[in-house]
């Protein structure tokens, strides 16, 4: 695992270049960088042909005015090497393609929106690039004053998170990080656990537990019962 080539999505809101300015100079200095932004262009109705431009021109007017706040962008990160990707279609789709295309070691995205709920507040782009990206995104939000000091390790079944964990690890060796592993039990399956456990059970269960704890520098490990939403929130 490394960090030496990054993808950024900008979008030119506040929250997506505090994330640029974040990961390059906190998460992963030094790093080659990517800075991407999507163009959606809506087509220009028939009947608005004569008022408005064409689908083309508006294209490209947009992507030339892009490019050029993306080399502004560039500049401020202070950043030695870097590479600009403006592209034309869904953002979560061409910010997957193009860090494909680059070979880059993770996504950066800062958050977007202010609707209620997990996914409202971060964004359907950084929703849909977790859920498909072929390498691993960093969701920026509530960010620290300096690198992460702790890492959070959710555990469960899913078949991902052995590789999540291993990257939680990674990176708490890099930054000197305290690594937490938390299991959250939903309370029927901790009501189950204690109907049909012992004592000796429960004990046994909490050694088990505390076992799958991440390995970074300093680790520890919890159990809640929660839903696993609620307890990664209040971790």
């Amino acid at each position: 695992m490394r960090l030496d080539r990054i993808a950024i999505g900008i979008d030119f809101s506040e929250s997506s270049l505090d994330a640029a300015r974040w990961a390059t100079r906190h998460f992963a200095p030094g790093a080659e960088v990517v800075l991407i932004h999507c163009l959606e262009i809506v087509p220009t109705p028939s009947f608005l042909g004569d008022i408005l431009p064409r689908g083309d021109e508006m294209e490209k007017s947009a992507r030339e005015g892009a490019e050029h706040r993306l080399r502004e962008v560039a500049r401020s990160l202070g950043t030695e090497r870097n590479w600009i990707e403006v592209r034309s279609g869904r953002p979560p789709d061409q910010i997957a393609a193009v860090a494909m295309e680059r070979g880059v070691d993770i996504i950066v995205v800062g958050e977007h929106g202010h609707h209620r709920g997990f996914w409202g507040v971060l964004g359907s782009t950084a929703e849909q690039l977790v859920r498909t990206s072929p390498v691993p995104v960093l969701v920026a939000r509530y960010l620290p004053a300096g690198p992460p000091r702790t890492i959070l390790l959710p555990t469960g079944e899913s078949e991902l998170m052995s590789e999540a964990h291993r990257w939680g690890r990674f990176l708490a060796e890099r930054f000197g990080a305290r690594a937490i592993a938390l299991y959250a039990a939903s309370p029927a399956l901790v009501g189950r656990m204690r109907a049909v456990s012992s004592t000796t059970k429960e004990h046994e269960l909490e050694e088990r537990s505390s076992g799958r704890e991440g390995s970074g520098s300093r680790g520890s490990s919890r159990r809640r019962a929660s839903s696993p939403a609620r307890s990664a929130r209040r971790s």
